[in-house]
């Protein structure tokens, strides 16, 4: 009989193709600071008429080059859309300005001689927003270090309440210069915001074009994914009777029966949601700070005195170890080793998010279909294996939403049923991003999985 392991749930509140000419050819760090391209990219053609329409005079000023050289500060460089070219990749950036006579308790001044380059600039703090990286020109001065970086951000913070107070001696002491508290609110200085707010449309429009351009292009893939998924499917069901059982033991020798499909292809086609987006990426600083974390937590991984710790150690890697061959060795090891069911699954999740092309464990995933039932309902039911260090099987059922669903449907279940017909439920509650139930089986050990949703409900076998 093969053992449960306590099911999880993740829940999270509401936060709420063309080919540009010369992209940059770096790409761009937190931190860094870069000078803004005057002719704007964006993945549709604008004609004159709707360029006057849609960029204020301030922006139109400064693509016609009758304005002052603009820079902003990258604050966050996030991987490319799946179904587009890198170089409509998506950037978070704050905005510098070269007038620097609207210095408040928000805008910060950064000297030249800190940040390298021939003029003085205000950090807008205020003023962060995503932008298109083909609209960055090249990388100017000495990239910010991470104290400078993290105290404006926190000055950013404290403007939209997500901190007490802004660490203005914290500012001062790193050689910037900062207003008193509420010099914001003078008019000149809300003047010159709304100023600064009408000239980021170089930075909005283009942002606002790529998203037209990829709901277009979503809807295109996600209907050709459909038409072929349901041609699989129907080929599916003219050789496979009904409840057939899946041997995932072939899966372990890449042998697959049609319709369970490898988990990024169903993500690189917008039918299913993986993980939530993170806040804020991790910067790496001049003296190798992420470089020595990630030591710190390769040493916690391998060495910690209890298994909560471990888990935390490398669930962290997980988040900032991406690529790392010390740290990939040391998630494996804790496979090899651990006889905790917890601690095995939370490094072999953080090992698809840091190598993703991982043999050491296999994940497949299959669209069950509701819709019949219960208003056109499509979940997606995951299976991941992982070998234990006792050679026993560890699997993961997970039941993810498809599709624009952020959330699953409430009350969905996910049910567990053994050969000896004991069965195992979890429901979906509001707002859950998916339902999950991990257990251990033998080799030989057989069990059927059945998501159910009112009256519907579909029923997948298998055997180990």
């Amino acid at each position: 009989m093969f053992s449960i392991t306590q099911s999880k749930y993740l829940i999270v509140s509401d936060f709420s193709n063309l080919h540009p000419a010369s992209p940059p050819l770096d790409s761009p760090k937190a931190g860094e600071i870069w000078q803004l391209q005057r002719m704007v990219r964006s993945p549709l053609t604008l004609s004159e008429l709707d360029k006057q329409r849609l960029y204020s005079e301030p922006a139109q000023q400064f693509i016609a080059g009758a304005s002052s050289p603009r820079y902003v500060m990258i604050v966050r460089s996030s991987e490319p859309d799946l179904l587009t070219e890198k170089p409509w990749q998506l950037i978070s950036v704050m905005v510098l300005s070269p007038e620097t006579d609207f210095l408040s308790d928000i805008d910060v001044l950064i000297p030249s001689t800190i940040s390298g380059i021939k003029q003085d600039l205000l950090a807008e703090t205020w003023h962060v927003l995503p932008m298109l990286v083909c609209n960055l020109r090249q990388p100017i001065g000495q990239r910010l270090s991470r104290a400078i970086y993290d105290t404006l951000m926190s000055v950013g913070d404290a403007n939209e309440g997500l901190i007490e107070t802004a660490p203005l001696q914290e500012v001062r002491s790193l050689g910037l210069a900062i207003a008193p508290p509420l010099t914001h609110q003078r008019a000149d200085i809300q003047a010159y915001h709304q100023q600064e707010k009408a000239w980021s449309d170089v930075l909005s429009v283009p942002v606002a074009t790529y998203h037209t351009y990829l709901d277009a292009l979503r809807r295109v893939d996600v209907g050709i994914a459909k038409a072929l998924y349901i041609e699989q499917e129907l080929q599916a069901l003219t050789v496979t009777p009904l409840l057939q059982r899946v041997s995932l033991m072939n899966w372990l020798r890449h042998q697959f029966e049609p319709g369970w499909v490898a988990i990024n292809s169903l993500a690189q086609a917008r039918l299913l949601r993986l993980d939530p987006i993170p806040l804020r990426a991790s910067v790496e600083s001049n003296d190798g700070t992420s470089e020595t974390e990630i030591t710190a937590l390769i040493k916690q991984v391998s060495s910690a005195p209890d298994a909560i710790e471990q888990r935390r150690a490398a669930k962290q890697l997980g988040t900032i170890a991406k690529g790392h061959e010390a740290a990939i060795q040391a998630l494996l090891e804790v496979l090899r080793s651990t006889t905790d069911d917890e601690t095995l699954w939370t490094a072999v999740e953080s090992l698809w998010q840091i190598d993703p092309g991982n043999a050491i464990s296999t994940r497949r995933v299959k669209l069950i279909d509701l819709g019949l039932q219960v208003s056109g309902k499509t979940v997606a039911l995951a299976i991941a294996l992982v070998r234990k260090s006792d050679q026993r099987m560890g699997v993961m059922l997970r039941v993810y939403p498809t599709g624009d669903e952020p959330y699953l449907p409430p009350d969905l279940k996910l049910i567990l049923i053994d050969d000896a017909n004991q069965s195992y439920e979890v429901t979906a509650r509001h707002k859950d991003l998916y339902i999950q139930r991990k257990f251990s089986a033998d080799a030989g050990e057989g069990f059927r999985v059945r998501v159910a949703l009112e009256e519907a409900n579909v029923t997948e076998s298998f055997v180990l």
